[in-house]
């Protein structure tokens, strides 16, 4: 097996990323010998989860945000599959097999995009139920 120049040079570039992603960390050998650090690393830990909303969220409301951010994003994906039938629509040329396959596409978007408003409104629905079970005290 012949080996080429720029394959040669890709490997070697390869193994620089390598040894010095790996490596470097190791050479750098960061170590904590007071506690003050880590009361400073605390206390920038905190001020990052105040400044990002985390700091004094429950786990009802994270995972409220975590499902609606999944669900934002399958949204998302349903939009642009149903742009991408349209496309595919008026790049058809009148072929009827393309239309038909785009008709398919702009179907299965609009109805996976029923599904996540659904899926939205059912999540929303049973969080907030909770966190009002929670609040008033009804407790397992």
């Amino acid at each position: 097996m012949k080996l080429t120049k720029k394959k040669f040079i890709a490997g070697l570039l390869t193994l620089a990323i390598a040894v010095t992603m790996i490596g470097l960390p190791l050479m750098v050998g960061a170590q904590v010998d007071d506690t003050t650090e880590l009361t400073n690393a605390q206390d920038n830990l905190d001020s990052f989860r105040t400044a990002s909303g985390l700091g004094k969220s429950d786990l009802s409301t994270m995972i409220g945000k975590i499902v609606q951010a999944i669900l934002s994003l399958l949204g998302v994906v349903a939009v642009l599959i149903v742009l991408y039938g349209g496309f595919k629509w008026m790049t058809a040329s009148g072929d009827e097999t393309k239309v038909d396959g785009a008709k398919k596409l702009i179907i299965s978007g609009v109805i996976g995009l029923v599904i996540v408003v659904a899926a939205y409104a059912i999540a929303q629905f049973v969080l907030d139920s909770l966190i009002t079970a929670s609040n008033n005290g009804a407790g397992f």
